[in-house]
Formats: C-alpha cells, structure tokens, sequence
C-alpha cells in the first residue's frame, strides 16, 4: 500500500517559515516538476531560488501555490 499524502485545509501564515511549508507541500503533493513548471511560468529563474528568496515574494504567489496544490 502506498503512503497517503494528507492534505493540508488551511493555509499557513504568510511568514517565512510558513512560504517554506507553502512550497514544501506542494513539491509533496504535486510533484517536484509540475511546481519548477509553475515557478518558470510566473517568471522567477528557478525553484532553489524561489526557496531561498521568499522575502522578494508576495502573498499573491503563495496563495496561487496553495490553492494550487489543494485543488489536486
């Protein structure tokens, strides 16, 4: 049997902490190549550096991301 993968209901806060758990979700949900694909297509060069710079992000992509990986 394979390892269910729960989904989270509510988003986590808008903190740093919280953008990291964002995007650590959504590689587990959806894949770490569907989430490089989205980040590519909003125009940010790359996944390490979204993860590394998520002070230079605003809560419109995070919540783009959530709801994202919650509707999968």
């Amino acid at each position: 049997m394979g390892k269910k993968i729960k989904k989270q209901d509510t988003m986590p806060s808008l903190t740093i902490q919280g953008k990291r758990q964002i995007i650590a979700g959504a590689i587990k949900i959806l894949g770490k190549n569907h989430v490089e694909s989205w980040v590519i297509s909003k125009n940010i060069p790359s996944l390490t550096y979204f993860e590394e710079h998520v002070r230079k992000f605003g809560p419109r992509y995070f919540r783009e991301l959530f709801n994202l990986s919650k509707n999968q």
